[in-house]
């Protein structure tokens, strides 16, 4: 069996729950491609479309039923890491970046099937649900790429595929001046992301995947 563990400081939560059926799946932050249609009868401009946040849906089974025990404390403990106030929290285990990145609900978890015992107090025994986990992104972060953004030939936009949590996965054809000109609209950005990822060559195409720190 594989378990998934949520952990947060407020509200206090540390859960480890089985994973339901099926793997996490992906519901946005993939990056795509797109057709940009030009005059003149001319080809289409062929393009990478900007991901959003990266979101994921995880399928999770609470089961008591075996020992007939409630799993609502369970799904309580669930149900506050998306009450207002709460703090991001982290989820680890068999998900899409599930090595203790910080995570909110981007949605009401979607529910399935629930088993209840017949008792005075129909005790909640079983309940399945799938959590719509979307990745943290820190405000400080967000506010920093604005600034950057700002001020630049390119009209101080910055892309929007810059991955949630100040990291960029590389693509093919991938470099160092490429990367900082898509991401701040100024390649001589480059030495900035070339310090923090121990990289000194501007022109040198990266291997496509490699994760770099922003």
């Amino acid at each position: 069996m594989k378990y998934l563990r949520l952990v947060c400081a407020d509200p206090k939560v540390d859960i480890k729950v089985q994973m339901g059926d099926g793997p996490a799946t992906p519901t946005a932050g993939v990056a795509g491609w797109e057709v940009t249609p030009r005059a003149g009868g001319r080809r289409g401009i062929t393009t990478r479309t900007s991901p959003p946040p990266f979101q994921q849906d995880v399928p999770i089974y609470l089961n008591g039923l075996a020992q007939g025990n409630s799993v609502q404390r369970q799904l309580d403990q669930i149900l506050s890491l998306g009450e207002p106030g709460a703090q991001p929290f982290k989820a680890i285990g068999p998900i899409h970046r599930g090595d203790g990145r910080l995570w909110v609900f981007g949605g009401e978890p979607d529910y399935g099937e629930a088993i209840r015992d017949d008792d005075e107090d129909s005790t909640l025994l079983r309940q399945r649900l799938t959590l719509k986990l979307l990745l943290y992104q820190r405000p400080d972060v967000v506010k920093e790429r604005r600034r950057r953004g700002r001020g630049r030939g390119g009209g101080g936009k910055v892309a929007q595929n810059v991955a949630v949590g100040g990291t960029y996965t590389t693509r093919k054809g991938d470099t160092l001046q490429s990367i900082a000109a898509e991401l701040y609209n100024d390649w001589r950005e480059w030495q900035s992301i070339g310090n923090k990822n121990g990289l000194s060559d501007p022109t040198r195409k990266l291997p496509p995947g490699k994760v770099l720190k922003l």
